[in-house]
């Protein structure tokens, strides 16, 4: 794997919202940061995708973004994850 050398790192809080059936996730490093989908892959393209469009003209973010992604789903027994996921922003240069 090619680990890009200035990633840009955001922490994301993902909690299940079980009456809706999907992963809302939000985040307190990006101000107004809100994606909601059905499963943790869902939400992981999701986030790829907002950052994919915020990436300006000027190339002044970095060539990968770093999640460390926090998951939480109350069941019968609480569950929690921790994933860490880098996107490689340059994959989708045009």
């Amino acid at each position: 794997m090619n680990i890009a050398s200035n990633p840009l790192h955001i922490s994301i809080d993902a909690h299940w919202d079980d009456p809706a059936k999907v992963w809302s996730a939000s985040s307190k490093d990006v101000f107004g940061l809100f994606v909601e989908a059905k499963s943790i892959d869902q939400l992981l393209g999701e986030l790829a995708r907002v950052f994919e469009d915020l990436q300006p003209a000027d190339d002044s973010l970095p060539d990968a973004i770093h999640f460390q992604i926090e998951c939480h789903k109350k069941t019968d027994s609480f569950t929690h994850c921790t994933l860490s996921v880098e996107h490689d922003l340059r994959k989708v240069a045009t």
